[in-house]
């Protein structure tokens, strides 16, 4: 089975946000190369790790996003003197977003268990977060 572009842009997403947090913040060309090196160094022996701790961020961030959606749905049942009229519509809103929000954990998940069976695909294997945006 072929990899989905979306999987794969979010496989590169990963490994750019580790380069966003690796980066120097300063304005020398020569430190942003040398840290570029340095990233591209550790992504050649522990890309797939890097892509890995990318999902579970990602997974613990929408999972928790997804709880505080569930939360508010139940506040809004426990007190429905808060919206009135409105207060079915807004549990029904803060719902199906903890819905959506669980489903992109699940699609996650199988991200993470395809790796593990497959490994990475060719495109994030040879993609340079460092390199310039095209």
């Amino acid at each position: 089975m072929r990899w989905t572009k979306k999987d794969i842009n979010t496989m590169c997403g990963t490994l750019s946000t580790f380069w966003l947090y690796n980066r120097p913040l300063g304005d020398s060309l020569s430190a942003s190369q040398g840290a570029a090196a340095e990233v591209r160094e550790f992504l050649k022996v522990h890309r797939k790790e890097a892509v890995l701790a990318g999902l579970q961020d990602r997974i613990n961030v929408i999972a928790g996003r997804a709880e505080e959606y569930a939360k508010t749905a139940k506040h809004y049942a426990d007190h429905p003197e808060v919206m009135g009229s409105s207060t079915s519509q807004m549990i029904d809103r803060f719902n199906n977003l903890a819905e959506m929000e669980t489903r992109d954990v699940d699609k996650l998940n199988v991200i993470i268990e395809r790796i593990g069976f497959e490994g990475l695909p060719p495109e994030v294997v040879d993609f340079d977060p460092t390199a310039p945006a095209r």
